[in-house]
């Protein structure tokens, strides 16, 4: 969000989305998952404060539901992966190992994180 306001003329609005913290405590599975992964990742109020600090008014935010994660997602994700997960190729079985650990991080984790929608207009 830092300096993405010059690109957008005063008044104008952008819609970003964005992985974040949804729990100030989030279960320790999920922590050390993104600690790898995501190290930066933070709560979705601490980026309300980022996008106020460039610049922006936030004018709403929504947490994309944990069925959309799940229906639209991890369901057809889930099959795919553990195809792959005895590959014979090691960069394709590490990647396959990698997402079938997310989606068990993921169904762990309950409502801990998520990805945000923040819908902004420049001031």
């Amino acid at each position: 969000m830092r300096g993405g306001a010059a690109a957008l003329r005063p008044g104008g609005f952008v819609v970003i989305s964005e992985l974040a913290w949804l729990s100030e405590v989030p279960p320790a599975a999920a922590r050390d998952f993104f600690r790898t992964g995501y190290p930066d990742m933070k709560l979705a109020t601490e980026n309300v404060g980022l996008a106020e600090e460039a610049g922006y008014r936030v004018l709403r935010t929504r947490t994309l539901s944990q069925a959309a994660w799940i229906d639209d997602y991890y369901e057809v994700l889930e099959p795919r992966a553990t195809a792959l997960a005895g590959h014979e190729d090691a960069a394709v079985r590490a990647f396959a190992q990698e997402t079938l650990k997310e989606i068990e991080v993921f169904k762990a984790a309950g409502d801990s994180y998520g990805y945000v929608l923040y819908l902004l207009q420049r001031l």
